[in-house]
């Protein structure tokens, strides 16, 4: 459906959020990113976050003088609009699965393609969309494009899925014994091994 379409349907809404609607901030796609590196690989959640706004930056790189004035030479075009190029859910898609699959250095590129697969799949929400594969840059949304992002809806998802990932997290560390971050003192202490006081004292510490 056309954007401007869209946006005249959604009328009352967009009049509360005349400027909403179609990015949603960094701050959230860390947290989703963030979030669901936790449940997998707590200790590669600082490559997440990056790869989870990578394609903003990547896009603002691309977009140096520099960068522009090349692609302008060899008549590649000048500018690079937004949600286009750095968001194609493809490029994001072979990334993972070529980390995964083919080759990768500790997983670190795997978290890094799935940062930025969290990001265009967000972007996907919002009624603008973002493109599929790079043989056209039509974009289509993902639920029907119904989420206002930068309104409080994209704040609650976030919020909603950081809950989910980390109930799930230690639902799993449960299970495993293991509480990313944190020493089983639990665990040592229903052994018998150490004793409630210093269960107590040390339940916090970080690793």
């Amino acid at each position: 459906m056309d954007v401007l379409n869209y946006r005249r349907g959604m009328g009352g809404m967009y009049g509360m959020y005349p400027m909403y609607g179609m990015n949603m901030k960094h701050f959230n796609h860390y947290i989703i990113g963030g979030a669901t590196c936790y449940v997998f690989n707590p200790p590669l959640i600082p490559v997440a976050l990056i790869g989870s706004v990578a394609p903003d930056y990547i896009e603002y790189i691309l977009n140096a003088p520099i960068f522009q004035q090349v692609r302008k030479n060899n008549r590649l075009g000048g500018v690079i609009k937004h949600r286009t190029t750095t968001h194609i859910l493809m490029y994001w898609l072979v990334l993972v699965l070529f980390a995964w699959l083919v080759w990768d250095f500790r997983a670190i590129l795997f978290w890094f393609g799935v940062g930025g697969l969290t990001h265009v799949i967000t972007d996907g929400l919002s009624p603008s969309g973002i493109p599929l594969t790079p043989f056209s840059m039509n974009r289509s949304s993902f639920l029907g494009g119904r989420v206002l992002l930068g309104t409080p809806v994209e704040y609650a998802i976030a919020i909603i899925y950081l809950i989910v990932c980390v109930f799930v997290a230690q639902s799993f560390s449960s299970q495993l014994g293991f509480v990313p971050f944190f020493y089983n003192w639990a665990d040592e202490y229903n052994k018998g091994l150490i004793d409630g006081y210093e269960w107590k004292i040390n339940r916090f510490k970080l690793i």
